[in-house]
């Protein structure tokens, strides 16, 4: 009786808990959390719109429409050109291009003297992105125009240019920073955020050289200051330039006791005597050899030797003594037959041994004298020679002049 009722309470207590489950609202729970949109390396992947439930008004809200997730790829080539030497004062430019290269590519560079290099980048566009390029130079030691940073649109197949001028600020070992930058911004009525992605960066090595820290018009205005300032002196000194006294002309008087021996063959008028006598005024005596005359004025040249009071020429002289006959040259002879001899001071010359016969003698300036006893030598010395003979026992005085053999 009592398990009866025990069992009847448990059963009345599990109904009644089923009625109040049944009856009492469900229970609510947090919905999970959608998960952040991916990161992309090249391009953003856009994110589907969540779908919306339709409000109760009658009027539907408008929804967002999900790009295409599928993106094209594109090959470019990244050309950067930059001057690698500079002058100060001067400008120039560095240019950085990003080239299609579906057709083939060559390297070019705008001027000579610059150095380019290239590299190879690809482009992905994403559907409901536009696609953008942002340029940037950056470095010290330099004005750089424009400073800022260039964004340029990034049409597909197009060939997209940037640009920088340098001025250098100071000589010397430079450095200079350019990046690329692609930038996906979405389309209007997309849903997505701006990304950036950098694609190209790379330093270059500027030298900038100068005359003395100057820069070219500086240096220019330099040397025309000094070239001024230089023929300013130069015209000064010569405009005041200390003029040294000159030495008062002396009035010589002629030596009439003077002797003048002129050459058989030349006459000499009385202003020619009286300009010999004050030329060699200090001499004993004037021995006029030879004359030249000018074929085109006529004018005449005296050809004179002066002799000291003691008898003594200015120039010394050397006697030479050979043989008169040609065969004795050809075959040389006995040496003893030939001889020079050094005049003294005085003029007089002496010589002994020689064996008998006839033999030329010719006096000439000492440092005419060389391989005397050449034939050809000996037949230009007898042309102007003196002929002397001597015997067995015999003493000879001969005068002789100083002659130029030709």
């Amino acid at each position: 009786m009592n398990a009866r009722r025990c069992f009847s309470i448990l059963f009345g207590l599990a109904l009644t808990a089923l009625v109040v489950a049944a009856c009492s609202p469900a229970a609510t729970f947090p919905a999970p959390t959608s998960a952040p949109p991916p990161t992309f390396t090249q391009a953003p992947q856009p994110t589907q719109a969540a779908p919306t439930s339709p409000a109760p008004s009658p009027t539907p809200a408008p929804t967002q429409i999900g790009p295409t997730p599928t993106a094209i790829v594109e090959g470019r080539v990244v050309e950067l050109e930059w001057p690698p030497q500079m002058r100060l004062g001067d400008s120039d430019v560095v240019r950085l291009s990003l080239i299609p290269s579906k057709d083939g590519y060559t390297v070019t560079t705008e001027f000579p003297e610059h150095t380019a290099v290239t590299s190879t980048v690809s482009v992905a566009r994403p559907g409901g992105y536009d696609l953008s390029a942002v340029g940037r130079l950056e470095g010290v030691g330099f004005t750089i125009s424009p400073t800022s940073e260039q964004v340029y649109s990034l049409p597909p197949g197009e060939t997209v240019a940037w640009r920088w001028t340098l001025t250098p600020d100071a000589p010397g070992q430079h450095r200079l920073a350019v990046s690329l930058v692609f930038r996906w911004t979405p389309l209007p009525g997309t849903s997505g955020f701006i990304h950036d992605s950098q694609v190209y960066s790379k330093g270059l090595d500027v030298r900038v050289t100068s005359f003395l820290g100057l820069t070219k018009g500086q240096a220019i205005a330099t040397g025309f200051i000094g070239l001024i300032f230089g023929g300013g002196l130069s015209l000064m000194a010569l405009t005041y330039r200390v003029r040294l006294p000159r030495p008062a002309l002396q009035i010589l008087s002629p030596n009439t006791a003077l002797a003048i021996e002129p050459h058989p063959n030349i006459e000499l008028h009385a202003h020619e005597r009286s300009l010999l006598h004050t030329l060699f005024r200090r001499y004993g005596r004037v021995i006029v050899e030879s004359e030249f005359r000018s074929g085109y004025s006529g004018a005449r040249t005296l050809l004179a030797l002066p002799i000291r009071a003691d008898g003594r020429a200015d120039a010394d002289a050397t006697v030479l003594l050979f043989p008169s006959s040609p065969q004795a040259w050809a075959n040389a002879g006995p040496l003893r037959r030939f001889r020079a001899v050094r005049a003294t001071k005085t003029g007089a010359f002496t010589t002994s041994g020689l064996p008998p016969g006839s033999y030329y003698a010719v006096a000439v300036a000492a440092d005419a004298v060389g391989e005397w006893t050449d034939p050809r030598t000996l037949e230009a010395l007898a042309k102007v020679a003196t002929e002397v003979r001597l015997d067995e026992g015999d003493k000879k005085t001969q005068d002789l002049r100083t002659k130029e053999v030709r």
